[in-house]
């Protein structure tokens, strides 16, 4: 069912949709205006409708899009959940896609619309739904108005908030250059001259390094390949892999790859050397960036010289400059190899909004601690320290943790 909220004497105005499903009759509308406005795919309409299937029980839409003139400025898919931890249930609105998996998100609204969406977005909040914590994160280092953005949350009037932000994490980004040399030449001293020894070095070998991307026939095998790879190369470290920590991402990714397949976003690329697969990167493709999601690589001696990940790299820039592709975001988390290869790390950061009563703010103290203390033991205690030596395989994780880590204070 949409419902049409209040229009409010000023530009913009905005729907609100209360099933993913009642968007659909705007979703090129929505998808272009996502791709322009911040190159990100996390927030085109498919990836949310998929994401709300597997991961969307127990939590009720809360789907904001807005209009300046006739045009879409600003397009908001949040939710909101009760969660209890401990003594205490919250209410909590967030951004869809912002858990169940390790990823950033940007706030989708157009600098110039900003201010009023964020007005509009609070006053709805305020007067229709009942919430106890705004969770705003874990914002994408790319996006440029996060100042902007907690200005204005911070200039609302109509009731007072208690307003937190903070930086959360880091992420690697690559920058695309002109050619593969001048990519190169981004890198640190001794990954540049590594570069230019593995291209001489198959060059000297008379070898073929290629890519093909997986189709609509091939799909099913190519990604059962790409998780049994990836898994494998994790779990001979001892550690699950992605596919066996979050809750059904087998299933969800594999969902996901065959609908973004279907709108030409997929870009599952195997990497080849004479022929032989040496592994794959998972990505998609959005406006001009390359997410690159996860890699897997065979576990084959490929010689000191040659080395997959510069290779892999090679490839992708060598793809993604004939799509008119500028960036490629390497996901959350510090990995030095990135950075050698010339991977520039962006703050990823949240913000945080509760309401100033007494009764509002000691409930949402007490479960941010809860949340902290969660994190602390079941993640960093169990998970990371007493599981491994007790010889134990943690599993998946939980799902409450999923749903409340991000919150703790």
């Amino acid at each position: 069912m949409m419902e049409i909220a209040a229009r409010y004497r000023s530009s913009p105005t905005f729907v609100r949709y209360s099933a993913i499903e009642d968007a659909e009759t705007i979703r090129k509308e929505w998808d272009d205006f996502i791709e322009k406005e911040t190159g990100d795919v996390f927030f085109t309409y498919d990836w949310c409708r998929v994401w709300w299937r597997h991961y969307g029980n127990r939590r009720q839409p809360l789907i904001y899009v807005f209009r300046d003139g006739g045009e879409i400025c600003g397009i908001l898919p949040m939710f909101r959940e009760r969660i209890r931890l401990g003594p205490v249930s919250t209410t909590v609105v967030k951004l869809m896609c912002s858990d169940f998996s390790p990823v950033t998100v940007p706030f989708p609204v157009r600098r110039e619309q900003l201010k009023s969406v964020v007005s509009l977005v609070l006053d709805e909040l305020r007067k229709v739904v009942q919430w106890d914590l705004l969770y705003l994160g874990a914002i994408c280092g790319r996006y440029p108005d996060y100042e902007n953005l907690l200005e204005a949350i911070r200039a609302y009037h109509a009731e007072k908030f208690s307003v937190e932000a903070r930086q959360v994490d880091q992420q690697t980004y690559y920058r695309f250059q002109e050619s593969w040399e001048r990519q190169v030449e981004t890198m640190g001293a001794s990954q540049r001259n590594k570069a230019r020894k593995v291209c001489k070095e198959i060059l000297k070998r008379g070898m073929t390094l290629e890519s093909r991307l997986a189709d609509r026939e091939n799909l099913p095998s190519q990604f059962d390949q790409f998780v049994s790879l990836h898994q494998a190369h994790w779990q001979g470290k001892g550690m699950p892999g992605h596919f066996s920590e979050w809750p059904s991402a087998y299933e969800y990714h594999r969902e996901m790859a065959s609908t973004q397949l279907s709108l030409g976003r997929l870009r599952l690329m195997e990497v080849l050397l004479d022929g032989k697969c040496l592994g794959y990167e998972y990505m998609y493709h959005a406006g001009d960036t390359y997410l690159s999601f996860l890699g897997a690589r065979i576990g084959i001696d490929l010689g000191k010289i040659i080395d997959f990940k510069i290779i892999a790299l090679k490839e992708k820039v060598r793809r993604g400059l004939s799509e008119g592709v500028r960036w490629i975001d390497s996901m959350r988390g510090v990995y030095e190899y990135k950075t050698t290869l010339g991977g520039k790390l962006f703050p990823v950061r949240a913000i945080f909004v509760s309401r100033e009563d007494f009764l509002s703010r000691a409930k949402v103290a007490v479960f941010r601690r809860s949340a902290w203390a969660l994190d602390v033991w079941y993640s960093k205690i169990w998970r990371r320290r007493l599981a491994p030596r007790l010889g134990l395989k943690p599993g998946e994780f939980l799902d409450l943790w999923v749903r409340s880590h991000m919150l703790a204070k």
